[in-house]
C-alpha cells in the first residue's frame, strides 16, 4: 500500500510527501548514489526488508549469454596471449602529455572532463598504444623483451548520441627489445586477424607521427581503415625514457568484426 511504501522509504532516511497517490521524495544530500527511479526502488525493497519478498519464477525463460563484444575482447586475450604477449589494464582516463605530446601529436578532439580530480586524468582516450607506450617506460628496470597488449574500450565523439560520446573496441600491443621491427608486429596484426576469421585486409603504406617514416602501414578492408601498425619514431621513445626500439600496432576490433558477420550474411 501507500502507507507501506511511505514507511520502507523513511526508514531509509528519506523524505517522503503525499499528494493523492502520487509520493514526492526528498533525497538527502549525502546520498548521491541515488541517481535513477531505479536506485529508489531499491531502497524501497531495503526499507520492506528483501526476506519478506517471496521469489517468484519468471513467467518467460531464457538463457543468459555474454554480450557478443565481450566474447570479441575475450577471444582477442586468448590469441595474444598465445602469442607471447602479457595482458595489461590501463584507466580509460589520462592526459594530454601522454595521449599527444610524448606521441608527437597535436591535441585532439578527446573528451574532457569540466572538472578532473587531478591533471593526470583530464581526457579520456582515443587509443590504446599512448597508455602501453607508458606501461614500457615504466618497467625499464624489468628483463627484455616485453611484450603487453591491452584489449579494453576507447572513447570517440558522437554528436547524435544521448551521450554524445560512443565506445569502441580496440586491441593493441607493444613489443620492445633489440630486435624489435615493423616485420614482427606485421606478423602479428596478420596472425591476429587470420584467427579471428577476418579475411578481405590488404596492407597500405602510411604515415603516422608516432611511427618511423616508411616504417608503417595501415589495414584496410573495403576502403575502410581496421588498423595500424609500424616501428615506433626514436623521438617518442626518448619522450617515454626508453632506449630498445618499439614495434606497436592497434585494431579496431568492432570495425574487423563487422566485415567478417558480412561473409556470413
Amino acid at each position: 500500500s501507500d502507507d507501506q511504501v511511505a514507511k520502507a522509504l523513511e526508514r531509509c532516511r528519506m523524505g517522503v510527501r503525499r499528494r493523492d497517490r502520487i509520493l514526492e521524495v526528498e533525497i538527502p544530500a549525502y546520498r548521491v548514489d541515488i541517481m535513477h527511479e531505479v536506485d529508489l526502488v531499491e531502497e524501497l525493497a531495503l526499507g520492506y526488508g528483501f526476506y519478506k519478498i517471496t521469489p517468484t519464477v519468471p513467467k518467460t525463460l531464457g538463457i543468459g549469454e555474454p554480450h557478443p563484444l565481450v566474447e570479441l575482447a575475450r577471444k582477442s586475450r586468448t590469441i595474444m596471449v598465445g602469442l607471447g604477449y602479457v595482458e595489461t589494464m590501463n584507466l580509460i582516463l589520462t592526459n594530454d602529455d601522454i595521449h599527444y605530446r610524448r606521441m608527437r601529436m597535436r591535441n585532439g578532439d578527446a573528451v574532457r572532463l569540466l572538472n578532473p580530480v587531478s591533471a593526470d586524468f583530464s581526457i579520456m582516450r582515443t587509443s590504446l598504444l599512448p597508455g602501453l607506450m607508458k606501461n614500457l617506460m615504466d618497467n625499464t628496470h624489468e628483463s627484455y623483451p616485453q611484450r603487453i597488449f591491452e584489449s579494453s574500450d576507447i572513447i570517440l565523439r558522437q554528436p547524435d548520441s544521448p551521450v554524445k560520446t560512443r565506445r569502441v573496441l580496440h586491441l593493441a600491443g607493444v613489443s620492445s627489445h633489440a630486435g624489435a621491427g615493423f616485420t614482427e608486429a606485421r606478423s602479428v596484426v596478420e596472425s591476429v586477424l587470420r584467427n579471428l576469421d577476418v579475411e578481405g585486409w590488404r596492407v597500405v603504406e602510411d604515415s603516422q607521427p608516432f611511427f618511423v617514416e616508411g616504417r608503417a602501414a595501415k589495414m584496410v578492408i573495403e576502403d575502410h581503415e581496421v588498423g595500424i601498425v609500424g616501428e615506433v619514431h626514436p623521438e617518442v621513445l626518448s619522450n617515454f625514457l626508453l632506449e630498445n626500439p618499439v614495434a606497436a600496432f592497434e585494431i579496431d576490433l568492432e570495425l574487423a568484426d563487422e566485415h567478417r558477420k558480412k561473409r556470413y550474411l
